[in-house]
């Protein structure tokens, strides 16, 4: 139980800065990712979810895009990156396209920054053993009998040791689902992602780097998230197993095709979600990055004033029109799609 247990908290300290389902391509000797993009799966065998699908995203802002310029009378222009938190190679060569805007900038400003990872580990730990449920029954928030069965069938099939879910916190086993057994298990080998890549071209040209968030401020949202929007999100991922397989390729496809925005409507449509668990499903993105969007744009404005600023940040915060760049454009700068 310890080992698990353990492993489980380094695992979200891995994830910190994933705030949607977000993944990698590749895969580990022994392990193979076997989802499917639902979006060509709808565009060739579902006209009518497809047609929906489009419907969906011809109404979002800023869809399509994820090196924007942020500019200002008068001062030097700005930048801003949506990064993927995994290590996809394509997504990779994504962030070593930025490597000139980044060595020719005045700083570089990342969700977590240069977070000493042992310390991160460490807040990782003190808040689950906090939230652990001791005399087990955390997986209790999902009430019916039958429902709680076909969760606990589901976490196994997943290689989610049930009884070790059964102590953790609701909120770390929601996000243990967030990617599939095979991306786990990457994810726990620590590899380079999108973020880590423009961080290290910063520091290769001896740009400053500096943190828009803390380690806490994000694990204080995942924890804050309500117990009965995890229960049904249990329950949804458990009927619609592809939800974690596919969900994930399409998160990557979607994001080399650079309108990651996409991927909310594309998961509604392409596994065909029930109404209250597309509600749920948006609930759950807007409490992870919805107000975190007000945050961000505060915090990165003085260094956008100041002008040279590269800002990487998860690619989902960037569309619609409580994303960073509405809300960047509100706040009186121009913001131009780069590619």
């Amino acid at each position: 139980m310890k080992r698990i247990f353990l492993a489980a908290c380094l695992f979200l300290a891995a994830c910190l800065s994933l705030a949607s389902c977000a993944a990698a391509a590749q895969t580990i000797p022994g392990e193979t990712c076997a989802g499917a993009d639902l979006v060509e799966q709808m565009r060739t065998g579902d006209p009518r979810a497809f047609a929906a699908y489009e419907k969906d995203i011809a109404r979002i802002p800023n869809l399509d895009g994820l090196l924007w310029r942020i500019e200002k009378p008068d001062t030097p222009p700005s930048f801003l990156f949506g990064t993927l938190h995994f290590d996809d190679t394509d997504a990779l060569a994504l962030a070593r396209a930025t490597e000139d805007t980044v060595r020719h900038s005045r700083i570089v400003l990342t969700e977590l920054g240069d977070a000493d990872k042992s310390r991160m580990q460490r807040e990782v730990l003190d808040l689950v053993a906090k939230d652990s449920r001791r005399d087990g029954g955390a997986l209790a928030i999902v009430r019916d009998p039958q429902e709680l069965a076909e969760v606990k069938k589901f976490l196994g099939a997943q290689k989610i040791d049930v009884a070790a879910a059964d102590h953790l916190p609701p909120w770390l086993t929601s996000m243990m689902l967030a990617l599939p057994a095979c991306e786990r298990a990457r994810a726990a080998q620590g590899l380079a992602t999108v973020d880590d890549t423009v961080r290290d071209i910063a520091h290769a040209a001896n740009v400053p780097v500096a943190a828009i968030e803390t380690a806490a401020e994000q694990l204080n949202i995942f924890s804050s998230l309500d117990e009965k929007l995890i229960a049904r999100s249990l329950v949804a991922a458990a009927r619609h197993p592809r939800m974690i397989d596919d969900g994930f390729a399409t998160i990557v496809s979607l994001y080399r095709k650079k309108r990651a925005g996409a991927a909310i409507s594309a998961m509604e449509r392409g596994l065909g979600l029930s109404a209250q668990e597309s509600r749920d499903s948006e609930a759950e993105v807007k409490a992870l990055s919805g107000g975190r969007n007000l945050i961000m744009a505060a915090r990165v404005k003085p260094e956008i004033e100041r002008g040279g600023a590269f800002i990487a940040v998860g690619a989902l915060h960037l569309p619609g029109k409580d994303g960073l760049v509405a809300l960047l454009r509100k706040a009186g700068y121009t913001a131009t799609k780069v590619w």
